[in-house]
């Protein structure tokens, strides 16, 4: 057989698996959304959404930048720090809300750190637990706060106190 009979047979038996695959392409093309179409978007010549209320935040979070000095309005005077407590971070949520976390060195020195905050800030502790990681935590409430307060042991020995301040809005009543 010579090179040209041969060329044309090889490509007499591949031409046919060229159709095919051109027409499935063009098939499946056909099938593809329009450019401006997404799955659960409005119809072609619907006005587009308005913006979601979950837009970007006004100011980035960054959880490695932390705040040892307590924010201006803290509720200091019913909120009582002792004066060896190491402040890990703090900030204010709102008017009305605030947040505090205290870093002791070992357990012994947390649990004196939470009996020192509810005794000095004359707090009544309510719905008080055990974590599942040897944490604990409690609703603590006195005349002018609600706090919720947690322990949470870290792998060095150390730990955090958290409290979620909050007084509420005086003007609410």
């Amino acid at each position: 057989m010579s090179a040209a009979r041969a060329w044309r047979a090889r490509s007499a038996r591949t031409l046919p698996v060229f159709l095919v695959a051109g027409l499935l392409g063009a098939s499946l093309a056909g099938c593809a959304p329009e450019p401006d179409e997404v799955a659960g978007a409005p119809e072609k010549g619907s006005p587009a959404p308005e913006e979601s209320s979950w837009s970007e935040p006004e100011t980035e979070f960054d959880p490695n930048v932390k705040s040892t000095e307590l924010p201006d309005g803290f509720p200091s005077a019913a909120f009582p720090l002792p004066e060896d407590a190491t402040i890990d971070d703090a900030g204010a949520r709102s008017e009305f809300e605030w947040y505090v976390v205290l870093r002791a060195a070992d357990g012994t020195q947390a649990d004196a750190l939470w009996d020192r905050i509810i005794e000095d800030g004359a707090y009544a502790v309510d719905d008080e637990s055990q974590n599942d990681d040897g944490g604990r935590s409690a609703l603590l409430i006195n005349d002018e706060l609600t706090v919720s307060a947690t322990t949470i042991p870290e792998d060095d020995g150390s730990v955090l106190l958290s409290y979620d301040l909050s007084s509420g809005d005086p003007d609410a009543e």
